[in-house]
Formats: C-alpha cells, structure tokens, sequence
C-alpha cells in the first residue's frame, strides 16, 4: 500500500484534471480484437457493487440450503429470496 499526498508535489485540482484527461485517452485507444472496452482499476468492482445493489448477491445453492436449515432451526425467518 502506497499513500501520496499529491498536493504536496503538483496542484491537486490541476493533477485530477490531468488523470482524467489521461483516462478519457485510454478509453479513445481502439480495443484489440477481441476486447470490448478499455477499464480503469476500480471500474469493473464500481460496476459489480451496482448492479449487486440493484438485483441482489447471488448465493449459491448449498449456502442457501445452510442458511435455510439454519434459519428454520432457529425459528429466525429469512427474507423472500428471489431466484
């Protein structure tokens, strides 16, 4: 783990403007064959978490049979679970 106060070397506003810029410039560069979009680090987890917010967390089978008999044998009822 790397923290850098950057207003100590640059303008902070003057540095975000200039990453910005830079990934605006990423993003324009022609994919690869084979390859649908250019994303930043962060981008794909930015998505996920949205639409995880929106649709729900998956669960897998098994765990749901666990925290089924779980909630049934302690008499703590779960919310509706939509498949």
């Amino acid at each position: 783990l790397l923290a850098i106060r950057i207003e100590e070397f640059a303008d902070l506003d003057r540095f975000k403007a200039d990453v910005d810029e830079y990934i605006r410039y990423l993003k324009a560069t022609p994919c690869q064959e084979g390859v649908e979009e250019i994303l930043i680090p962060g981008e794909p987890e930015a998505r996920m978490t949205r639409e995880r917010r929106r649709l729900g967390v998956p669960i897998d089978p098994g765990t749901l049979g666990q925290l089924t008999s779980l909630s049934e044998s302690l008499g703590v009822p779960i919310p509706a679970i939509v498949e």
